[in-house]
């Protein structure tokens, strides 16, 4: 992880505590997902990438955890507009690229994803390495448009519906999407289940 990567991700960690003052931030032990909630007992990796690609997941974030562990991380995906960070991103201090991105950085969209599905996306959209030694995947919001409107896209020269080529029933699944503040909210859950989760949302106003 670059310099500029680990800075763009604190600022999207400090963006999440600031809106969910619940959230119980475990940074520091990267052997558990970014945050705790306590109260609902779920688990958030928070992950942020530009609008124009995306985050980029690496597989333990995903699929990496203990078993029992992995059923309870939910996905929040920060799309954010600071192009060419690495031109601009220079700054000495880790304080002095933070009051930087807070002055230029902003995030758009934030998509909250059920573990299930994270990793479905994640086992059709990830890649290997030039080396041949790292699995990783970016999403793009591209990805997650598909999925909520339900469209057709190619791959390999095929179309595909979103259902067909990640595996997985639409009935099973409830879609959300508030603006606040500027800020697009969408989520994928399951239609029964996640209730923490849901809980945790309509506490802060994102679904009624």
């Amino acid at each position: 992880m670059t310099i500029v990567t680990r800075s763009i991700g604190l600022k999207f960690e400090r963006f999440l505590i600031d809106k969910f003052s619940s959230l119980e931030d475990n940074t520091p032990n990267r052997k558990v997902p970014d945050f705790y909630c306590s109260k609902e007992r779920f688990w958030i990796e928070a992950k942020a990438g530009n609008i124009l690609w995306g985050p980029r997941l690496k597989e333990y974030q995903v699929i990496g955890y203990t078993e029992d562990l992995n059923e309870h991380v939910y996905h929040f995906l920060g799309f954010h507009n600071f192009d060419r960070a690495y031109n601009r991103l220079v700054q000495k201090t880790e304080r002095g690229r933070q009051t930087y991105l807070d002055k230029n950085l902003d995030f758009l969209e934030i998509d909250i994803v059920n573990p299930q599905i994270l990793k479905r996306l994640y086992l059709k959209e990830r890649r290997i390495n030039e080396k041949g030694s790292i699995n990783y995947c970016t999403l793009k919001k591209s990805v997650f448009n598909n999925i909520f409107e339900n469209r057709e896209f190619k791959r390999s020269g095929k179309l595909f519906l979103p259902e067909g080529y990640y595996d997985f029933s639409r009935e099973d699944y409830s879609f959300f999407e508030e603006n606040i503040s500027g800020v697009v909210f969408r989520g994928i859950l399951r239609r029964e289940g996640d209730e923490g989760i849901k809980s945790f949302l309509r506490d802060n106003k994102l679904i009624f």
